[in-house]
């Protein structure tokens, strides 16, 4: 783990923790008490709010639960953040689309007139296109959200053909060709599928069922490649100088 990688996870942890040591985190994360305190002045020096407390019961605590990450971007990292946010735009629905959009405002509001005025000059010589689609996902974000929740779902799911219900454990959302896809087990067909999101219409969560086989929405794409064509079975029939030429 590089010392990005640990300072980031060293974050997520101090949000969930009201009271901790440095020892403790040192031995969570693998490193030495000399280097977690480095790390800790180094968050600090970031804006991260740390309090100590003195005595043999003493300790670090967060001054606020709610962290606001510290600005200090430069102008190619600052271009890289909108066109990641223009590539989503190309789709007719994203999750957590407000929310993005304020990010990206405040991103703009923060930054320099003079950065803002040179991104702009920028982006006018860089435009991402994809292939335009005319819909709507409005359940997007709650299937998103179930995946992150590990729950199953009761699902309203329209076809081209029929309307069913389905009973689904998602494992993520993914994006191509201009749609969204859930990647999830459909426990009637006992299969992997991909169910186009905006075909969900309606959702129920349900508690308690057994999971499935557990892995990352990256590792179920490499076993369930939505790309790859069907295997296609052929009976080839060859003489004897066939036969002699392919070493049978």
């Amino acid at each position: 783990m590089s010392r990005t990688e640990r300072l980031l996870e060293l974050m997520l942890r101090l949000r969930t923790m009201r009271h901790f040591t440095v020892q403790e985190l040192a031995h969570e994360l693998h490193v030495s008490r000399r280097t977690m305190l480095r790390d800790l002045q180094a968050l600090s020096m970031m804006g991260v709010p740390l309090a100590a407390t003195p005595g043999p019961h003493g300790g670090y605590f967060l001054l606020q639960k709610q962290l606001l990450l510290p600005l200090s971007l430069t102008e190619d990292e600052a271009l890289g953040m909108l066109l990641s946010y223009e590539a989503l735009v190309e789709y007719a629905d994203t999750p957590f689309a407000v929310q993005s959009l304020s990010a990206i405002t405040k991103l703009c509001n923060a930054l320099p007139p003079d950065v803002v005025r040179r991104l702009e000059r920028l982006r006018a010589h860089l435009v991402i296109s994809g292939t335009q689609r005319d819909y709507t996902a409005p359940l997007l974000t709650e299937l998103l959200q179930a995946a992150i929740d590990e729950v199953h779902l009761n699902i309203k799911y329209e076809s081209r053909s029929q309307t069913t219900e389905r009973l689904i454990y998602p494992y993520g959302l993914y994006a191509t060709d201009g749609f969204w896809y859930c990647a999830c087990f459909d426990h009637r067909r006992l299969l992997h599928v991909s169910l186009r999101a905006d075909r969900v219409l309606s959702l129920q969560r349900v508690e308690g069922l057994t999971q499935p086989a557990k892995m990352s929405l990256r590792a179920w794409l490499q076993v369930n490649d939505p790309d790859e064509e069907p295997l296609l079975e052929l009976c080839v029939i060859i003489n004897k100088r066939g036969m002699k030429r392919q070493g049978l």
